[in-house]
């Protein structure tokens, strides 16, 4: 085998093992997607604390009046915003949990018991 058949053979599989580990892993964050609450709120109500559009920007130095103007922009933001979310995320649900079948379809007994233990990421 010459040298550059060896070197396209291995980026060939390189490119293979690539998209394996990103089918795991697009299934392992579909599956977690699916275990979602059925509905979903951006934060927490204002009252409770700062949120974490607050939080992140703690860091430009915000004054007393900056914040309070901020929290009333998200606070009359996040309905219109938990309503966006609402009506998306049952589609995305329906397709990560048709994705995460047609992957365990190509995995072995074995594999899709494997797959089916690995850990996943879970939003808050």
């Amino acid at each position: 085998m010459s040298e550059d058949s060896r070197a396209r053979a291995q980026a060939g599989l390189l490119l293979v093992l690539v998209y394996i580990l990103g089918a795991a892993t697009g299934g392992g964050l579909a599956y977690a997607i699916r275990q979602r609450p059925p509905q979903f709120h951006l934060q927490a109500p204002m009252g409770s604390g700062s949120g974490p559009v607050l939080r992140g920007l703690d860091a430009l130095g915000l004054t007393d009046e900056q914040r309070q103007a901020i929290q009333r922009i998200v606070e009359r933001s996040q309905p219109r915003t938990d309503s966006i979310l609402n009506q998306t995320l049952p589609s995305l649900r329906e397709e990560a949990d048709s994705m995460q079948a047609r992957i365990r379809a190509v995995l072995t007994p074995e594999q899709r018991r494997r797959f089916d233990a690995m850990p996943t990421v879970r939003a808050p």
